[in-house]
């Protein structure tokens, strides 16, 4: 477990404990490269339902298991006050341990792609190869901050008990819509709210501990800073349509990836859901 584990306690990053992730495994039809299989990490406010039919198609027209997971504070994973991408990264590396897994094709997508980021940079002997889909470890939109009213947004709405889960949805979508100013971002949100038996409505996300680690995420070049550079093979996609991956960044994410493919997308940032079929075949032809 120690040469698993010896990053951890480093130095650098401390002492982290990780989480143990709610996740699902999709074995492939034809296993011939089972040793190395993809790992899928979701986004922010995700949870890993939004890779299902990728890891589905993977699996069944590929040749590796695929695993997608909700991380910490999302889904269906435990909650906790820590929410960094170097705990993030502990938990990836906490499920390829119970596995018995020795290296993953980390494949994650805006926030869960630096999570992979971050992985790859601090044991990179963990992994085999990497895509991140529209993020990178340089720069974010500059709208970004709108992402703290988001968080207070889902903070303060009250919902009554007597609503249908439906009802509650629509109720509040409104409010969604002023703040992300996107009728699918407000979708992906609204995908979070439960109704619990007592009839009260519940966020399966920890907003507060999001919210309270923000500060993470938008200086994630922090984390990185003076790590040595991931040597692996790396596809970077960026949306054409999305402010999270800008042209002038290629030159500094080399620095950290120097053996990096960035392909441009017809696509906003959702490029998964907006390009799946492209998506796909190029996770598959990448992870050959």
């Amino acid at each position: 477990m120690l040469k698993y584990w010896s990053w951890l306690q480093c130095r650098r990053f401390g002492s982290l404990v990780p989480v143990a992730m709610n996740y699902a495994l999709w074995q492939a039809a034809s296993v011939a490269d089972a040793s190395i299989p993809i790992f899928i990490m979701h986004g922010l406010l995700g949870n890993m339902d939004n890779f299902r039919s990728i890891a589905m198609a993977l699996a069944a027209q590929g040749t590796r298991n695929v695993f997608t997971m909700d991380m910490r504070n999302h889904g269906g994973s435990p909650h906790t006050n820590e929410h960094s991408s170097l705990h993030m990264a502990s938990d990836v590396a906490a499920l390829m341990y119970g596995h018995g897994v020795r290296q993953i094709i980390g494949v994650g997508h805006s926030s869960g792609g630096r999570v992979m980021m971050t992985l790859a940079l601090t044991q990179p002997q963990l992994v085999h190869r990497l895509i991140i889909s529209d993020i990178s470890p340089i720069t974010l939109p500059s709208n970004m901050h709108k992402m703290t009213r988001v968080f207070q947004t889902m903070l303060s709405i009250s919902i009554p008990t007597e609503l249908t889960l439906g009802q509650a949805r629509q109720l509040i979508k409104p409010d969604l819509d002023k703040v992300t100013g996107d009728e699918r971002s407000s979708q992906l949100i609204l995908t979070n709210l439960t109704k619990l038996p007592s009839g009260e409505f519940h966020w399966r996300v920890n907003v507060q501990a999001i919210l309270n680690n923000w500060m993470d995420f938008t200086h994630y070049h922090d984390t990185i800073m003076g790590l040595p550079p991931y040597m692996g093979p790396t596809l970077f996609l960026a949306g054409q349509h999305s402010a999270f991956v800008q042209p002038d960044d290629e030159p500094q994410i080399r620095q950290f990836f120097p053996n990096m493919q960035l392909q441009w997308m017809q696509s906003g940032h959702l490029i998964h859901m907006e390009q799946p079929q492209e998506f796909l075949n190029l996770v598959l032809q990448f992870s050959h």
